[in-house]
């Protein structure tokens, strides 16, 4: 009966042996093995517990992948509150270059595909038409001088001041300021630093995937390749499994892609190790609860909060208090929705509930009390910690991700046999991938990597070429890194040091040259910046008129923008007064750089939101990564507030005391005249 059994299991075809829940005796060895290995955790179950900071396990891979960075931190115990957390190993002087990070997955936002096209490994910008773009914009500079010499002096000064920027040193002239460009300025610009046009995303792609994906080049091509897009490629038919999966990711969320990448990553890993716990060691690293768990609760309670406020303050005929919501960018994609910076801050929790009076008052002439009573009490059922019924958002989300996994575990099961037929899978078969990589293959596994992606991803911005090449030609920018380098030069130096060497070297036709370019591009981005404002005002007026709410359009040249994972960027700890920041240059590597100084020893944080939001507005935004700053400033702030808050009802009961001795005094005096 047991060879019955196995020779039946083995029949099976791969989709229900994946959704089999009953473990086979050998599978129940090696879980129980599991266990007693990794003191008591089940490393293969779906969504296992992430790895202590204590954990040897942890010590030895932050130990690799910090000494592949170079960084002069340490991972370490920041407490049972916070767990893992990075230290600096030496004091870090302010503006200092800590480390630099690829990252583990990354995507670029379908929208922005369109917009800016990079090379889909490193994410450097590929602009095809780059010499077509600024022989545009010289053109229209040169028009712009051209007129300008038309008018008389007083008109074209005062032209020249509206136009262009003050990036002109003191001494320089009206006549150079609105001096004529010649097109190959650029070209020789870029001679003069030593840069190609390659390696700073003026030039066409590279390379090319047979299924439309480009790349800087072949090598680029070929990691991406063995490290992921072997098993997600399309290849060169839009009717294939994976074909579908990515129309459906194009039609619902981007994100869909960033848990494809995990996983195939995982995947490829097994395929080196042949160790399921070691390949996903990297995500395991990193706490996950499920997609709707992540989003759906806070926003519901945000979003009901907000109604209430919003409610009451109609019915009293007042407004609220105008107040910055914009989440920085930072912040995952995957919000349902996010408050416009036209709303005022929603209020807490008793705030709301001091206007509820009034409207229930408003709602009973609609006949909605009872919906409303139902949904104040989830709000109070979550705020107490009771779990609620599954509202229908959830069960919605829960929809989408059944079918979305469906899709996805479809496209896998068809590129693995395909890559097994062609002999790419280094002699692993498709039965063994799917035996020993059912943990990640599953639905729990899938929609756990939604919520990691929710509380640990970061933004991916990269400038626009144009833009950092404004950014590279600042003087002001080349005088303080290159006092900086010369502090330091083994230490502290990056990738942008070569052109500020070379930019002590240059001769005055040099200097000319690139002045004039940054110059011309300024003026360029000032432009696009009016033209689009102005549409936008007109998009704006538009929807009064129709009601319909269009994208907020980008301002100056567009940027890359997307979504990746950082195995060390991402485990440090958020603090409203952050020392550490994270900046791009040329490509998707993060550079984490000392805002201030660090001394050794001192944790290094990023703040995860807007750092420029007040008290209330960052607390409201951090619910969504599930917990309370306590850093010194917020702690401040709430001091703050709290003694605000008892010199307000000081004075509220000294008024009420005066008032009711005015009153007592009063009646006195009606006695006394009766």
């Amino acid at each position: 009966m047991a060879d019955a059994d196995e020779d039946s299991a083995i029949t099976m075809p791969p989709w229900k042996m994946l959704k089999t829940s009953a473990p086979s005796g050998a599978s129940v060895g090696v879980v129980h093995s599991a266990r007693a290995a990794f003191g008591g955790v089940n490393r293969f179950a779906s969504v296992a517990v992430p790895y202590a900071a204590t954990d040897p396990v942890t010590t030895t891979y932050f130990q690799v992948v910090i000494s592949k960075a170079k960084a002069p931190i340490v991972c370490g115990d920041a407490g049972p509150t916070k767990g893992k957390a990075i230290y600096a190993d030496r004091d870090l002087p302010r503006a200092t270059r800590i480390w630099t990070e690829s990252p583990f997955v990354a995507m670029q936002e379908e929208r922005n595909r369109s917009t800016l096209p990079c090379c889909q490994y490193c994410y450097l910008p590929l602009l095809s038409d780059a010499q077509r773009q600024w022989q545009d914009i010289v053109a229209r500079w040169n028009a712009q001088v051209a007129q300008s010499q038309t008018q008389d002096p007083t008109d074209r000064h005062t032209e020249a001041k509206a136009t262009t920027t003050t990036t002109t040193e003191a001494g320089q002239s009206e006549a150079e300021t609105l001096a004529a460009v010649d097109e190959g300025d650029l070209d020789a610009a870029l001679r003069s630093l030593n840069v190609s046009p390659q390696n700073c995303g003026l030039s066409p792609p590279g390379a090319r995937c047979s299924c439309g994906e480009i790349y800087c080049s072949k090598l680029c091509r070929m990691r991406a390749f063995h490290e992921y897009h072997a098993i997600l490629c399309p290849r060169n038919d839009p009717c294939s499994a994976m074909g579908d999966f990515l129309e459906h990711m194009r039609h619902t969320n981007d994100i869909f892609l960033l848990v494809a990448k995990v996983i195939a990553r995982i995947l490829s890993r097994y395929l080196v190790w042949r160790d399921i716990v070691k390949a996903r060691e990297p995500i395991d690293m990193f706490y996950k609860k499920p997609w709707w768990e992540v989003v759906v609760v806070e926003h519901d309670q945000h979003e009901k909060l907000w109604h209430l406020y919003r409610g009451a303050e109609t019915a009293e005929g007042t407004s609220g208090d105008a107040g910055s919501s914009n989440r920085q960018n930072g912040t995952s994609p995957n919000d349902v929705e996010c408050v416009s910076e036209e709303k005022p801050q929603p209020p807490s929790a008793e705030a709301a509930a001091s206007t509820t009076g009034q409207r229930e008052q408003q709602l009973k002439t609609e006949g909605q009390v009872g919906e409303r009573r139902e949904e104040r009490g989830h709000d109070s059922a979550v705020a107490e910690g009771i779990e609620a019924p599954a509202s229908v958002q959830t069960q919605c989300l829960q929809e989408v991700l059944t079918l979305t996994h469906q899709l996805l575990v479809d496209a896998l099961e068809c590129n693995l046999v395909r890559l097994e037929r062609e002999d790419q899978l280094r002699g692993v078969t498709v039965r063994e991938i799917w035996r020993c990589c059912s943990s990640v293959l599953n639905f729990e596994f899938f929609a756990a990597q939604l919520g990691l992606f929710e509380m640990n991803n970061i933004s991916l911005e990269v400038d626009h070429p144009f833009h950092a090449f404004i950014d590279i030609l600042d003087p002001e920018v080349q005088s303080d890194s290159t006092n900086g380098h010369q502090q330091d030069h083994v230490q502290h130096s990056d990738a942008q040091s070569p052109r500020l060497d070379l930019q002590l070297q240059l001769t005055t036709e040099d200097q000319t040259v690139l002045g004039s370019v940054r110059r011309v591009l300024e003026w360029e981005e000032e432009r696009l910046q009016r033209s689009r404002v102005e549409q936008q005002v007109e998009e704006k007026a538009s929807e009064e008129e129709d009601g319909t709410v269009e994208p907020a359009m980008l301002l100056g040249f567009p940027n890359v923008e997307g979504t990746a994972l950082f195995p060390i960027i991402c485990t440090m700890n958020h603090s409203c007064d952050p020392n550490c920041t994270v900046l791009y240059t040329k490509n998707g590597d993060a550079h984490v750089v000392a805002i201030r100084d660090i001394q050794k020893g001192e944790e290094l944080c990023i703040c995860y939101i807007d750092v420029d939001m007040d008290l209330q507005m960052r607390e409201a935004n951090l619910r969504e990564y599930k917990f309370k700053c306590f850093c010194s400033r917020c702690v401040e702030e709430r001091q703050q507030l709290e003694q605000q808050t008892q010199l307000l009802e000081q004075r509220a009961d000294r008024h009420n005391q005066d008032r009711e001795r005015g009153r007592s005094s009063k009646r006195r005096g009606e006695g006394a005249t009766a």
